[in-house]
């Protein structure tokens, strides 16, 4: 290696120790410590010269290193706390979203949306998409920021479980029309039930469903013993079928 080649290129050309060692073909360091046995004052990998800047906020003039410098100097905290409460809150937050909903999360912590919660989780017991009935969450079919004026509405209400309510998260238009007509749907089968017990026909309980089983059982396996009564058990056309069968 040359001295006067190394020194010109490191004070004149202003190159760096590792361009300079890439291209002597040596390692930066034996770069470096040759300029320092020659007497060569190394310069700083960063500059302690302050610059001059403005305080973002009261505009006061202050210095800064060039590596503490940004976009951005305030020249207190005072300053830097005023600035953030103006331009990172309501309309100049980058989270804004149009204001704040007439319904707020708040409301629907109150005794009155908690009723009405139990109301709307004994109306539909599962999650009306998976038919799970863990981790059940009470969802707004009509989004609470589109139509405040429904937050309450027991119809606007319906039963998911946690994991059904995350996935149509951003997609309650989408699933507006099908969730809908499955709260009209129950509505017209509780009419019609209702409807059935005004004429006098009981609803289809459990009680009523065994009995109304039993009493065909017991006409099918013959239980009554009259004379002249057919016996059910077996369909009259098995005999055809097993005879025809038996041809083959």
């Amino acid at each position: 290696m040359k001295k006067e080649q190394i020194i010109s290129q490191y004070c004149e050309h202003k190159k760096t120790l590792r361009a300079i060692g890439r291209e002597f073909n040596v390692c930066h360091e034996t770069i470096k410590r040759n300029l320092l046995l020659w007497g060569v004052e190394l310069r700083s990998s960063w500059s302690r010269k302050k610059i001059e800047t403005k305080c973002s906020y009261c505009q006061k003039p202050i210095t800064r290193f060039p590596s503490t410098s940004s976009n951005r100097n305030f020249c207190c905290h005072e300053c830097y706390y005023s600035w953030m409460v103006g331009n990172t809150t309501g309309e100049n937050s980058i989270n804004w979203k149009g204001g704040i909903t007439a319904i707020s999360s708040n409301n629907l912590k109150t005794p009155e949306f908690r009723a009405l919660k139990e109301i709307v989780l004994q109306r539909f017991p599962f999650c009306v998409m998976c038919g799970d009935d863990n981790y059940r969450h009470v969802h707004h079919i009509k989004t609470r920021r589109e139509f405040p004026e429904l937050a309450f509405e027991e119809t606007n209400l319906i039963t998911l479980c946690r994991s059904c309510h995350s996935r149509i998260k951003g997609k309650e238009k989408a699933w507006e029309a099908y969730l809908t007509r499955i709260v009209c749907k129950g509505e017209e089968l509780r009419e019609n039930l209702k409807a059935g017990s005004a004429h006098g026909n009981p609803q289809a309980s459990l009680s009523n469903v065994i009995s109304l089983v039993d009493r065909k059982l017991q006409r099918l396996t013959v239980e009554d013993t009259q004379a002249n009564k057919t016996d059910t058990r077996i369909a009259p056309e098995r005999d055809e079928i097993v005879r025809a069968c038996s041809k083959e």
